[in-house]
């Protein structure tokens, strides 16, 4: 019966030193042109992890005032990359137009940018410390087409 308490009580302390190594990660998205559809979003552990579409944590948000908010409680410590896109079809897929170009919004951890193709993950990571709180606040990007209609 001592063993049985013995092995509880040490699961129970180890369980307890796990969660609190972990961190809160919020991701505030901005600039959304509207409050149709969803924001579409992906949370990948490290760049491995990316480059291999392996995503950590997806979710679909709601919009309202032409933002998103994304709260993760527990998140282990490590380095993190997130993608999104406003989905504002909702046909769960982000819509290209000329040359591939998205005609929908979308953000990069960081707020990343690129001339042409995905940015650098090197960019794009970022930090969730254990017992702390990270903020992400991502502005939507959207590609101006009227350029091509003069």
């Amino acid at each position: 019966m001592k063993r049985l308490l013995l092995l509880t009580t040490t699961i129970i302390l180890f369980a307890a030193q796990m969660y609190a190594q972990n961190g809160k990660l919020i991701v505030r998205f901005e600039n959304l042109k509207s409050n149709d559809g969803k924001v579409m979003v992906a949370l990948f552990d490290g760049k491995e992890s990316f480059a291999k579409h392996e995503s950590t944590q997806t979710a679909a948000l709601s919009i309202e005032n032409n933002s998103a908010i994304w709260n993760m409680e527990s998140l282990p410590e490590g380095q993190y990359i997130s993608i999104a896109y406003h989905d504002e079809n909702e046909n769960q897929k982000i819509d290209l137009g000329i040359m591939g170009i998205p005609v929908e919004g979308y953000a990069f951890s960081n707020n990343t940018v690129s001339e042409m193709g995905p940015p650098d993950p090197d960019q794009m990571l970022f930090e969730v410390k254990s017992d702390e709180t990270t903020t992400q606040v991502l502005k939507m990007v959207y590609f101006d087409f009227s350029v091509f209609q003069k």
